[in-house]
């Protein structure tokens, strides 16, 4: 069941950012914006900001996101720590 409001194009990113993210492991910074990610993955940061407005609201203007906060809530939005409804 989708979120309402949410595509199912910004659906299929989200894995795609949360991939990223998680290569960043060993020079991982603190903080990371969406501006960052966009270029990183070479996307539009427009959308990359208002997709990850569905799963976080912790981005700050001039700071961006908490790194591992934002993989912990790409993760449970995505339901990756859901381990009662794995098949």
């Amino acid at each position: 069941m989708l979120t309402p409001g949410i595509s199912k194009q910004t659906l299929r990113r989200l894995p795609f950012y949360l991939s990223y993210l998680k290569s960043l492991r060993k020079d991982m910074p603190e903080y990371i914006s969406a501006t960052a990610i966009a270029d990183a993955l070479i996307l539009n940061q427009v959308q990359v900001r208002k997709d990850l407005a569905f799963v976080s609201s912790s981005g700050r203007p001039k700071v961006g996101y908490k790194t591992q906060d934002l993989i912990c809530e790409i993760e449970s939005f995505l339901g990756y720590d859901e381990t009662d409804n794995a098949i």
